[in-house]
């Protein structure tokens, strides 16, 4: 028996080991508190995520819902590689929010 693999079904098995091969372990749970940092042509950053007294972040995705002053969220999230587009010294940067939860 002559096995020839043809090149979806090749296709298909690499699409399949690369999608079971990633790191489930990029996504990470945090507590964070929302405030408003002013309008971004006023030199604000917008809504931001507070995680601690150093530590702030730009939501790449923050429903509207959220938008809350001093809201606090359990988020499970990705941090982005991209800059922030703040110029804040203070944001460490850009998370994406896979789940959200209020407290």
């Amino acid at each position: 028996m002559n096995f020839k693999p043809s090149l979806p079904k090749l296709l298909c098995l690499s699409l399949l080991l690369l999608l079971f091969s990633c790191s489930k372990e990029e996504f990470v749970d945090g507590v964070f508190t929302i405030h408003y940092s002013g309008d971004w042509d006023k030199g604000g950053c917008g809504w931001v995520l507070q995680q601690d007294t150093l530590h702030w972040y730009e939501p790449l995705n923050l429903p509207d819902q959220y938008k809350q002053e001093n809201l606090e969220l359990d988020v499970v999230y990705r941090q982005l590689e991209e800059t922030p587009a703040c110029s804040n010294n203070k944001i460490q940067g850009i998370l994406y929010l896979h789940k959200i939860k209020e407290l």
